[in-house]
């Protein structure tokens, strides 16, 4: 069933050395341990980006995007994008099996650093 991976336990799709290796996959993410500096960075980059958010729609700058009023409330519009292709998965299955998604890559693997480059 397709929306069966959706309810699926995201601790099966850790590498099997997830625990011995925590410092490793993390460093390979570029991300902190720490949950706090995690939250800490997280918030800095969303209110940097709601500040040129906020001096985009100051300046008109926001490239067509409105904002308007809706029961009272400002809301933004944003225009209706066609219906993009389904991606394909890895293997051409229900989310492939670990070897396909690169569990069993160290974390300094080329596909690893590209998927790394790729969220950021």
């Amino acid at each position: 069933m397709v929306v069966a991976n959706r309810w699926r336990s995201s601790e099966d799709d850790l590498p099997a050395d997830f625990e011995d290796n925590r410092d490793v996959h993390y460093a390979a993410l570029g991300q902190p341990q720490d949950a706090r500096e995690f939250i800490t960075a997280l918030q800095g980059k969303l209110r940097t980006s709601l500040d040129r958010f906020e001096q985009a729609l100051a300046e008109g700058t926001t490239g067509g995007v409105p904002i308007v009023k809706k029961h009272d409330e400002p809301w933004i519009r944003v225009s209706p994008c066609g219906k993009q292709e389904e991606p394909e998965s890895p293997g051409g299955d229900q989310g492939g099996d670990r070897a396909a998604l690169g569990h069993d890559r160290p974390a300094g693997h080329p596909e690893v650093r590209r998927v790394r480059h790729r969220l950021r």
